[in-house]
């Protein structure tokens, strides 16, 4: 086996990756919303354009070897389809975007090209498959749905050889055959063992793991009539189907002695690649029937140095591994020498897709293998950011809230211990000398209580509703029902908001500083997103927090993610042992 060729697209993640069809060009997305084209030349890519229509990450790519154009879908709920042409003003060819009508409510996850490029699906979170064909009338790509019965978020895709079929991997441990049969597109397929009459939307076949788990990938067998699928369990799937409606012929379930594979793609009828979390690239084979893995696709002469080669399973081999293991369980630190922190593989984090590079269908003899740097500390990054947004993000709703529920709290405690003692003659100020009743904000009206306690849950729920506004959370409901605060206007009304909020908290007698100074604090923020930074727009909410879900991904420094990971681990482990003691105890 030669040793492989390794590109570099600088050190920032690839998320997704694309060759077009002589394999001079590849587009690849570095976790942002960026596409870029790379053009080889001799043993060095030059980037020759950067797209930039998605609004969030693109989460896949995938480019058509004979129409020679690109489609990619987003986290931002959307699809374009891109098409080299030449600029009218400067002479020079440039890619142009379409929109797709895509009509989804979450991130889109993955879109392939079918065989004859005449279609496309794209899979997303909102439980639904959006089958693509193009309206030449409108200029644009229209979809028709596949949903039920899809119960969770769709993850893998891939194309039959005959242009219908469509085998969808998903987060309820389903692997699916469905039809995407779509009339005037379409020609009628000929029968085969997975169906004869296929109108849209038909469920061919539904298979799940053996011991559960998210199915991660999908694939035909280059003739079709084999379904491969790996999954969360660690487990390899090959289904053989054995006609219409009827139950499979067989189902081979390979447990590996690995982390879960991700990708998988086919290189001939009896053999396919996998790969995932284990970064290295394992071959599988069929002999007599029966599947077994074959070898690592590792060469020993690639990689670090350093770092000694192992088989299948790196985590049955020295390295890092071992190191924290050693240090959780036998409190040793250190590791059994200079290398223990590089990897014993070529790939030095997840491999995130596998796809042919050179060769057919049926006789691949190359293939490209993409991985993830800093995965696990961009894992942890997104939840600690997630955590973080929320509190800078609404520290000043966070505390109005608290100290108005406490005012609260302080009211109806103050009423029910003295309220043998209050008379409705408390109520009126002309036999009153005090203008709110006992020690609370209380006026001293004749409806003082009532109000004020509508007044503090009003509070209470616009301060709620203002904080899952900022988060993100209930974008949906924000953006069908209070435009206002949904991603698509700037914070100018937010601010608006704020202000009379802290209005409303500075305008009642405040018997304790704490609810004095929160409101004051509103009242500045939404000061300043009112006028100064309300006309920045909708842009605006994505970069005034510095650690908001948009920014920049390499905001913690390289290992940090891993060291809080791994001490976490170490007090979650602590605690359940704490916990055990307690009840033998």
């Amino acid at each position: 086996m030669s040793a492989p060729e390794v590109f570099s697209f600088g050190t920032a993640p690839l998320t997704a990756h694309a060759f077009n069809a002589d394999r001079s060009q590849v587009a690849v997305c570095p976790n942002t919303n960026e596409l870029h084209i790379y053009a080889r030349s001799g043993n060095s890519w030059t980037l020759t354009a950067t797209l930039t229509e998605h609004d969030k990450v693109i989460t896949s790519i995938d480019w058509a070897p004979q129409t020679n154009r690109i489609v990619t879908c987003s986290q931002d709920r959307n699809a374009y389809v891109w098409t080299l042409t030449l600029d009218a003003q400067t002479g020079q060819s440039i890619w142009k975007p379409t929109l797709v009508l895509l009509r989804i409510n979450r991130a889109a996850t993955c879109v392939r090209w079918s065989p004859l490029e005449n279609k496309f699906a794209v899979a997303s979170g909102a439980r639904a498959i959006a089958v693509c064909s193009f309206d030449a009338e409108s200029d644009w790509w229209v979809s028709k749905h596949i949903k039920k019965p899809l119960r969770s978020t769709v993850l893998s895709l891939d194309w039959h050889p005959n242009n219908v079929l469509l085998a969808a991997g998903s987060a309820d441990a389903r692997a699916r055959v469905f039809s995407a049969y779509i009339k005037d597109v379409d020609e009628k397929p000929a029968p085969s063992v997975w169906g004869e009459r296929l109108p849209f939307n038909t469920v061919c076949g539904e298979f799940a793991p053996a011991a559960g788990g998210w199915v991660h990938a999908v694939g035909f067998s280059p003739r079709g009539d084999v379904l491969a699928f790996a999954s969360h369990d660690s487990t390899v799937t090959i289904v053989y189907p054995s006609g219409p409606s009827q139950p499979p012929a067989a189902v081979i379930s390979l447990r590996v002695p690995s982390l879960p594979f991700t990708t998988l793609a086919w290189t001939r009828e009896d053999t396919l690649v996998a790969a995932g979390h284990d970064c290295q690239p394992i071959l599988l084979s069929s002999t007599s029937g029966s599947w077994a893995i074959t070898k690592s696709l590792d060469d020993s002469k690639s990689g670090p140095s350093s770092a000694p080669r192992g088989t299948v399973g790196r985590l049955n081999n020295l390295g890092a591994f071992q190191t924290f293991k050693g240090a959780d369980s036998r409190g040793v630190s250190g590791g059994s020498g200079s290398g223990d922190t590089v990897l014993n593989t070529v790939h030095q984090n997840t491999i995130t897709l596998v796809r042919a590079y050179e060769g057919q269908p049926g006789d691949v003899r190359k293939f490209i293998v993409p991985s993830v740097r800093l995965a696990v500390c961009l894992s942890f990054s997104s939840a600690c950011r997630s955590f973080i947004n929320f509190s800078t993000r609404n520290n000043s709703l966070i505390a109005v809230f608290v100290t108005q529920l406490l005012v609260l709290v302080h009211n109806a405690k103050t009423f029910s211990l003295f309220k043998g003692t209050i008379k409705t003659s408390d109520f009126d100020n002309s036999t009153s000398s005090d203008a709110y009743l006992l020690d609370t904000d209380v006026p001293n009206d004749f409806g003082g209580p009532l109000f004020s306690l509508l007044s503090r849950l009003i509070t209470l729920l616009c301060c709620l509703l203002l904080a899952f506004a900022e988060t993100g959370f209930g974008e949906q409901f924000f953006g069908h029902w209070l435009p206002v605060l949904g991603p698509e206007w700037g914070v100018g009304f937010l601010g608006g908001w704020e202000v009379y909020l802290g209005s409303t908290v500075l305008s009642h007698h405040n018997p304790e500083m704490a609810p004095f100074v929160t409101g004051w604090m509103l009242a500045c923020i939404g000061v300043i997103n009112l006028f100064i930074l309300g006309p920045f727009g909708k842009r605006i909410k994505q970069w005034r927090a510095v650690l908001s879900d948009d920014a920049a991904a390499d905001c913690l420094p390289p290992g940090a993610g891993k060291a809080a990971k791994f001490g976490w681990g170490i007090f979650r482990r602590r605690r359940a042992a704490a916990a055990e003691k307690r009840s033998y105890a």
